[in-house]
């Protein structure tokens, strides 16, 4: 045998939910002490007997007799969908007819026989070629034999995993919440009642959506029946859960008192079950399927007698037996005199389930075409006319009406109309794309939501998926769990690789194509064919049946396909990156590795592919995604491990501008702490440049105290090592200093040196950040508005490809716009900025609203939307712990609330600025002052409004930012004026127009000369 084909493979052993009955005797001490061995010994055996053949009569396996108990099985060697279901109704039975057997066993020996039931579900290991018992490992049985402990004298215990998969079916009563030995935790319990009879065509509660194509088809089958008086059928054919019954029932309902309706069903297991259907839709019919009763419908006389005995033989009333075509003949007689009065829908439910015998029945009807005023429906499960291939033709044209999911908007449309009176813990759309139009799994997921805010798929679905999966061939089983490793998507050249030349691929491949659970899709590699599951919770199925050796190898051995690739691009680091990790953190859960073994090669592999995956995540804007693969690829390296110490400076830098301060912090420190341990001087100093970073938005005074300390020191150990790339970062930091400090020439330059390491160094992340910042230092410096509009245009151009960045540096370009004039393009530029952040997560540039910004907001008129966007600014800066960037928001916030009038409001926003601001922060601190001079102003306090504003324009007059000093002087010229020194007012005012002149914003010029208008308080 191939070697790919082990005992680990997927189309051999396998993980399954399984139901687990544990049946044991109560009493069974005394029991001893009363009977003679021997006697005891047959008693035994007849009750052995009776409980085999009542596990086995449901589908179970009997997994061993341990003293007085019986343990069966459900699920194992196969999956059925209701295997809960069958374990509980077993256990029912079994409880049920033993009084039956007591009265057997008391005439022989004198004694009756009471039991305790006790049943669990849970997850198990399986052996599909193993001899004798299937099962492999699980604590279902565990908790299934302590559930029986804990059961009353003849009643039937269970737990939530199993009450969540029978609930609708059985009655059940609340037990107690119990501890049960040797299981964690405590359990919730219920007692079995009974089983709930199922109605006819079981009920949504949901109104049909869509489905007008489909109904008009089976009004159109019923017109050639009723109104032609011809015996029709109809097939409704659809994929469980896609509203096949549903369907039928609204035909039904149309039809009204018009129509008689008979109901039977299809079972799936069980002694007597061929012509199961027929008997049930028999006693719908006529009361019963005594002879008499079948008689008196059929009109009497010798050939009706003949068709009730045939029909009785059928359903097993008597020791006779009948030829399949003596039951077809009568039942169709059957019909027939049914339908003599009023016409009659005959439903045939669950008829994928069907008997070889009860197929032949149901073929003859739809062949039939003799006059009677009978519409014969089938529903069935498309796998069916794959297994019968005869069984289409014989309904004819428009005789089989197919079912597909529904689409998105009637998606939509149903899943309001189930949610109208519920409160829902996963939103709409989450539930939309997972239900994937499935009618059924809608209504599951939104029922499950109130016990499951989690999202898991619910219990019915992943049974009866599952089930379908088990119950496949074992080489299309095998295709399907190969294939679920790579995804919802795979190719055959991957399944090729992964199930060995053992396996016939194409034809496994048609195998699950025509049980419609895969379907052709789009290959992501040249001259390979691709293929999608036809539904994810189809592949989940899958993956779940898969022990988790076999997961681990497969996912090894997919990551290697996909590196022999010959069109592999570093697209694919990510891809190839998961499969290794998930190969890995198997053999770790099956103690084949260890998470502290350095030298690991599938550990090292699936960490380098990961953090080169979240170095690009980085750089295309995605810093959520950069700072979940970098995490994981630090999470794969030992604690001790020099690459450790590296990871965590990138993940630190991610969460830096993630704005998760407090997680960057605990990175670096951790990295600091490792790099020291290894001695490594220039590691350690990339290190402390990350943090300084980071702390630079918390305290940015102590960072300028630690980098005017420590900053030659940390410039020698990269400059040694030829770190590039920290230097890139050491140069960003001192920009960073000086742009808090207002001195924007100094930072602009800075900047510029922080580009050419980077470049060096290749860091295009670093690079484009650098030239994003100097855009920035353009609006806010010196250089003149032409000049720097230019610079920006250049600084544009060169991040084409770095969509975030170039987000980012529209906002300084439309302020320099505003700062000309330029209304309308600055509004526009602003515009476009927004809508092309939206597209990204939260990043700490992206919640800073930049003064450019809330300075085009002003010029549109429109201070409410520059408050709003102001205040949101100031809550997320606020979550992330950032104070630098917050305080002068709250300055700008404050300017705005000032504008509208609003004056004890700008005063508090001013306090809050004052109180955040550090004393390094020039521009927070005349903000505050600005301010806060207006505020005193209109409280008549002249001199205290006057020395405020004063103490601003001398702190403004202190820095380079033409536009700081500007709007101060604004400010300053409005206090003068009010306190009557009108020269000195006109002088400040032609002082404030120098400033913006110098600027080169002549348009702000004469604003400011003329006198404060309504956009005065941002200086334009």
């Amino acid at each position: 045998m191939n070697d790919r084909v082990s005992r680990n493979d997927p189309g051999r052993r396998a993980r399954k939910t399984v139901t687990v009955v544990f049946a044991d005797l109560a009493g069974s001490t005394s029991l001893a002490e009363r009977l003679d061995p021997e006697s005891l010994d047959h008693l035994l055996a007849a009750y052995y007997a009776h409980m085999r053949r009542v596990l086995e009569g449901h589908g179970g396996t009997v997994e061993k007799f341990i003293g007085d108990a019986v343990v069966g099985v459900f699920g194992v060697p196969t999956l059925h969908e209701d295997d809960a279901l069958r374990a509980v109704r077993a256990a029912i039975q079994m409880r049920d007819q033993l009084p039956e057997l007591n009265a057997s066993l008391e005439e022989r020996f004198g004694v009756g026989l009471s039991v305790r039931i006790g049943i669990g579900t849970g997850e198990v290991v399986s052996d599909r070629e193993a001899t004798g018992h299937a099962l492999v490992a699980g604590g279902a049985g565990s908790l299934a034999a302590r559930l029986q402990a804990a059961a009353p004298t003849d009643e039937i215990l269970i737990a939530s995993a199993t009450r969540r998969l029978v609930a609708g079916a059985v009655r059940l009563a609340p037990h107690a919440t119990l501890e049960l030995r040797g299981v964690s935790g405590r359990r919730r319990t219920w007692r079995v009642v009974d089983e709930r009879p199922r109605p006819a065509l079981a009920r949504s509660g949901a109104a049909m959506v869509g489905r007008r194509r489909q109904l008009r088809a089976l009004r159109r089958r019923a017109e050639l029946a009723f109104e032609r008086e011809r015996l029709t059928a109809v097939m409704i054919v659809g994929q469980p859960g896609v509203g096949k019954s549903r369907l039928a029932r609204e035909l039904v309902a149309e039809l009204g008192a018009d129509a008689r309706v008979a109901v039977g069903r299809c079972l799936p297991y069980g002694d007597g079950v061929a012509y199961w259907p027929l008997a049930e839709m028999t006693r719908g019919l006529a009361g019963g399927v005594e002879r008499e009763r079948m008689a008196r419908l059929l009109g009497g006389g010798e050939r009706a007698q003949s068709a009730a005995a045939t029909l009785a033989a059928a359903a097993g009333r008597t020791g006779s037996t009948a030829t399949p075509q003596e039951v077809q003949w009568a039942f169709r007689l059957l019909l027939e005199a049914a339908a003599a009065r009023r016409p009659l829908v005959a439903v045939f439910d669950d008829v994928h389930w069907a008997d070889p015998a009860m197929l032949d029945l149901i073929e003859y009807l739809a062949g039939y075409a003799g006059a009677a005023r009978v519409l014969v429906v089938c529903l069935s499960r498309p796998d069916l006319l794959d297994r019968r291939p005869t069984l289409a033709p014989a309904f004819g044209r428009g005789g089989v009406v197919r079912v597909e999911p529904l689409s998105a908007a009637q998606s939509a449309r149903l899943l309001r109309g189930l949610v109208a009176r519920r409160r829902l813990q996963l939103g709409r759309e989450e539930i939309l794309a997972r239900a994937e139009g499935n009618p059924l799994f809608l209504e599951q997921y939104v029922a499950l939501r109130t016990d499951d805010p989690a999202g898991r798929p619910p219990p019915t679905i992943h049974a009866l998926l599952a089930a379908r999966i088990d119950a496949l061939p074992a080489a299309a089983r095998r295709v399907a769990g190969a294939a679920s490793v790579e995804g919802r998507a795979f190719h055959r050249g991957a399944l090729e690789e992964l199930v060995g030349t053992d396996t016939d691929v194409p034809a496994a491949l048609a195998e699950l194509a025509r049980r419609e659970l895969i379907r052709p899709g789009r290959s992501e590699f040249p001259a390979d064919e691709g293929y999608r599951f036809a539904h994810i919770l189809v592949r989940d199925a899958s993956y779940d049946l898969l022990v988790k050796q076999a997961r681990s190898d497969l996912h090894a051995r997919y990551a290697n396909w996909l590196e022999s690739r010959d069109s592999i691009g570093r697209e694919l680091d990510e891809i190839v990156g998961y499969h290794l990790e998930r190969a890995f953190r198997y053999r770790v859960e099956l103690g084949q590795a260890r998470v502290d073994d350095p030298h690991d090669p599938l550990a090292r592999r699936a960490s380098a592919r990961l953090r080169a995956a979240g170095r690009r995540a980085a750089l295309a804007g995605d810093r959520a995604g950069a700072s979940n693969l970098l995490r994981r690829a630090v999470e794969l390296r030992p604690a001790e491990d020099e690459d450790r110490a590296e990871l965590l400076i990138d993940l630190g830098g991610v969460l830096r501008e993630e704005g998760r301060l407090a997680e960057a912090e605990s990175a670096l420190a951790a990295a600091i702490r490792l790099a020291g341990s290894c001695g490594d001087q220039a590691l350690d100093a990339r290190a402390q440049v990350e943090r300084l970073l980071a702390r630079v938005q918390v305290d940015p005074d102590r960072v300028a105290r630690l980098a005017e300390r420590g900053g030659a020191r940390l410039e020698l150990a990269l400059e040694g090592a030829g770190d590039r790339a920290g230097m890139a970062r050491l140069w960003h930091l001192r920009a960073l200093l000086a742009w808090i400090r207002a001195r924007s020439a100094e930072a602009e330059q800075a900047w510029r040196r922080a580009a050419v390491e980077a470049e060096l160094a290749g860091d295009q992340q670093m690079l484009d950040d650098a030239r994003g910042w100097e855009a920035s230092s353009m609006y806010f410096g010196p250089t003149p508005v032409d000049a720097a509009i230019e610079r920006c245009l250049e600084i544009l151009a060169r991040l084409a490809t770095n969509r975030l960045a170039a987000a980012l540096a529209l906002q300084p370009l439309a302020g320099l716009r505003a700062m000309r004039g330029e209304a309308d393009t600055a509004i526009q530029l602003i515009d476009e900025s927004r809508a092309a952040l939206a597209e990204f997560g939260p990043t700490l540039d992206g919640v800073a609203i930049h003064p450019a910004e809330v300075t085009v907001l002003v010029l549109r008129g429109d201070l409410p939307e520059a408050e709003r966007r102001l205040r949101a600014s100031c809550r997320a800066l606020e979550r992330m712990g950032e104070r630098a960037v917050l305080a002068s928001t709250e300055g700008y916030l404050a300017q705005v609330l000032l504008a509208q009038g609003r004056i004890r409001e700008a005063g508090r926003a001013a306090r809050r600025c004052r109180e955040l601001a550090a004393e390094g922060d020039v521009a927070a601190q005349v903000l505050w002052r600005q301010v806060q001079a207006r505020v005193l102003l209109a409280g008549d306090r002249m001199a205290a409004a006057g020395q405020l504003a004063r103490d601003a324009v001398g702190r403004a007059g202190r820095t380079d930012q033409l536009w700081l000093l500007a709007g101060a002087l604004t400010d300053l010229a409005i206090v003068l004026a009010a306190t009557g020194s009108g020269d000195e007012a006109v002088r400040t005012r032609k002082r404030a127009a120098m400033a913006w002149l110098q600027k080169g914003a002549g348009v702000s010029a004469a604003a400011a000369e003329a006198g404060p208008g309504p956009a005065s308080p941002l200086g334009i």
